[in-house]
């Protein structure tokens, strides 16, 4: 388990699926990874009960957390104003557009984290296309992922149901990797919450520190909602941007790498 400590999930996920990554899920994966390390927070709307109208701050890690160029695509605006509270459909608008398009993201973004800058072969061509290719420590890093998310798989689940505080520590330490876990059961952590929620109530009186000491749970009961949520503001945004989010073109752009002008290219 390692490697996953080490990585975030669009990391994992990009050294995993090379060229068949979605522009879509790097950004969604970072954005629920930096909610599980209490990076960002959800501020539940008032008024609505949708995730759609929820308000996103900073966690209570935003000030020591040191991150990725990549992860800057949600954070860039809260550093500039960290008192600011943004809609959460218009901080997917304002990734996106940090984004721009896929090739932008991985070879100016992702490519240039140190934990995989390694791992991947440079070169225009590749680039221009869009050609993720591994190295050889690329693809090294790449076995060791797929055996630990493999081993994740297997031992994970029955581990979380018969001894929930070891699988919380393991959820502690790969954080937003969890989401490339094939066909996870969240219902099972959902039922933990509740027991969770139950036995700290039991001995603490009216449960006030379960959020705290067992929030990680908390997460994941309204996983499949912000998951939807994103998605829709993603599509909303994609076409508003006409950037081709998921394409290796800019919207009009030749693809050419001589213009200057949309900067996508590089």
């Amino acid at each position: 388990m390692e490697i996953l400590t080490q990585l975030t999930p669009a990391e994992t996920y990009l050294l995993k699926k090379e060229s068949e990554v979605s522009l879509r899920d790097l950004l969604k994966y970072t954005f629920m990874d930096l909610l599980l390390k209490k990076v960002l927070k959800v501020e539940k709307s008032q008024v609505s009960d949708e995730i759609s109208d929820s308000m996103i701050g900073i966690g209570s890690n935003f000030t020591f957390y040191r991150p990725q160029k990549h992860e800057q695509a949600f954070l860039e605006i809260f550093q500039k104003s960290s008192d600011l509270e943004v809609p959460f459909n218009q901080l997917v608008k304002t990734a996106f557009q940090y984004a721009r398009n896929k090739r932008k993201f991985v070879f100016k973004h992702l490519f240039e984290s140190p934990n995989i800058s390694k791992s991947i072969k440079k070169g225009l061509l590749k680039r221009l296309f869009f050609n993720v290719q591994l190295t050889d420590e690329g693809s090294s890093l790449r076995s060791k992922i797929v055996k630990e998310l493999n081993h994740l798989e297997d031992t994970l689940p029955t581990l979380i149901q018969n001894n929930p505080e070891a699988g919380k520590t393991i959820l502690d330490k790969i954080n937003g990797n969890v989401f490339l876990l094939k066909n996870f059961d969240f219902e099972l952590l959902k039922e933990v919450e509740k027991a969770f929620q139950k036995e700290t109530r039991r001995e603490d009186g009216d449960g006030s520190d379960w959020d705290t000491d067992f929030g990680y749970f908390v997460f994941f009961d309204s996983y499949d909602t912000f998951s939807d949520t994103f998605d829709q503001d993603y599509d909303a945004a994609e076409a508003e941007g006409g950037f081709g989010g998921d394409g290796g073109g800019d919207g009009g752009c030749s693809g050419c790498g001589g213009c200057g002008g949309c900067g996508g290219c590089g």
